[in-house]
């Protein structure tokens, strides 16, 4: 997020109302409707949904992110995944009036449409990445976009991000190590050869 986005939220966290989540408490649930930003003074959030009796997390949203901003002007409001905090979680909670306020002052609406651009710059990117089947070439690409080396929190997360399992990312990186294609070290893993996918 844009450093003058969180610095406008941080000075005007007074003027919004403020919510604390425990760890595990739901914000909304997936389907219901939302008409709300949400801004992360501290903690963490997960959006999760439910696939085959399964849950998949597919956002996970730290300290200084937005969420809720991409429904808040969408046609049937209705979101499209479960928020609960991770950890105990403090948010700034603001309505669409006030929202549509803020964006009538045009140092905070540039700032904010280069946000939205670059989330959607990045989201385009991601589903690139989704298209290619072969893990290998799934895990060169990522790299090469992110100028051969990308770190990672834990495996079981990056495996949730890649559309696999934690075994199958496991075994396809030692794999990849023993080709001498990869290195991995301190949780970041590096692209030793200049590849062409």
């Amino acid at each position: 997020m844009l450093d003058n986005l969180i610095t406008f939220f941080i000075n005007n966290k007074d003027k919004y109302e403020k919510i604390t989540l425990n760890k595990n408490e739901v914000l909304f649930f997936e389907n219901q409707k939302n008409e709300n930003i949400y801004f992360i003074l501290k903690g963490e959030i997960n959006i999760s949904t439910n696939q085959f009796n399964e849950e998949i997390i597919f956002n996970n949203l730290k300290e200084n992110d937005i969420f809720g901003n991409n429904n808040l002007f969408s046609k049937d409001k209705i979101v499209k995944g479960t928020a609960f905090a991770k950890k105990k979680t403090k948010l700034l909670v603001i309505d669409k009036l006030s929202f549509v306020n803020l964006l009538k002052n045009d140092l905070f609406l540039e700032e904010y449409l280069t946000y939205q651009s670059n989330i959607i710059i990045t989201q385009k990117a991601y589903l690139r990445l989704l298209k290619i089947n072969n893990l290998k070439n799934k895990l060169i690409y990522l790299l090469k976009e992110n100028n051969n080396r990308y770190k990672y929190e834990s495996i079981n997360k990056l495996s949730i991000y890649l559309a696999t399992t934690r075994e199958n990312l496991s075994r396809t990186l030692s794999k990849l190590e023993k080709e001498n294609i990869v290195s991995v070290s301190n949780k970041t893993i590096f692209l030793n050869n200049e590849l062409i996918i």
